[in-house]
């Protein structure tokens, strides 16, 4: 064994040759151990607090395209449901064009609200499309000032966000009204807001209220 002076103190410093210890197997898993209840712990916080900035983020784009439906009325005196050259065509926007990334709907409540006229919000915030027809709202003495929002994507799940657009000019019935939400499925990527409902996640059956996690906003269009 070598002895090494550093400073005033005195230091064991191994010779060439000799062996340091090393760790015992009882010390490697306790350590392990440790490390993984640390990583057990923090685990669900984690994804809690990833759960809810993308509750967060679903909220405040919800709320960026309300706030464009609402400055393309004031501007064409009409809600975004042309069908080219004819009005109130438009029964369903979503924001993307696949429709593979629809959001899932829960028993009992049909795809799309069993609604057929089925568009992109592109069409008719991000360019004068509606329908896929050019100009289809300047064409018809609209005052189309677009874009009213940026290139509108999936919700934070991965699925595209949903609008009821026959709920902006048709309200149905008393008996079958038909509310105008905007629409993400929410962290289980499934609409549980019957499209008769005023209420988010409720059955219009019942009135009650369903376990759901829908995330929307309703839109009154002007009487």
């Amino acid at each position: 064994m070598a002895y090494i002076m550093r400073g005033r103190k005195l230091m064991n410093w191994p010779a060439f040759g000799e062996k340091c210890r090393g760790f015992t197997l009882v010390e490697v898993v306790l350590v392990v151990t440790v490390i993984l209840t640390l990583a057990l712990v923090s685990l669900p916080i984690v994804q809690d607090k990833i759960v809810t900035a993308r509750i967060v983020a679903a909220q405040k784009e919800i709320e960026n395209l309300y706030t464009a439906i609402a400055t393309f009325f004031n501007e064409t005196t009409e809600f975004p449901t042309r069908k080219g050259a004819d009005r109130n065509k438009i029964e369903v926007l979503r924001s993307g064009v696949d429709s593979t990334l629809d959001p899932k709907f829960v028993t009992g409540i049909p795809v799309l609200w069993g609604l057929t006229e089925v568009d992109t919000l592109n069409n008719h915030l991000l360019k004068d499309n509606p329908g896929g027809t050019a100009n289809g709202y300047k064409d018809n003495n609209k005052k189309w000032n677009g874009p009213y929002i940026s290139d509108v994507g999936t919700d934070p799940w991965g699925r595209n966000y949903l609008v009821i657009a026959k709920g902006l000019y048709n309200e149905g019935t008393d008996a079958s009204p038909i509310h105008a939400w905007i629409l993400s499925g929410g962290p289980n990527e499934t609409i549980e807001t019957d499209k008769d409902s005023d209420k988010l996640n409720s059955d219009v059956a019942t009135g009650l209220s369903v376990a759901g996690d829908d995330i929307g906003i309703l839109v009154f269009p002007a009487k």
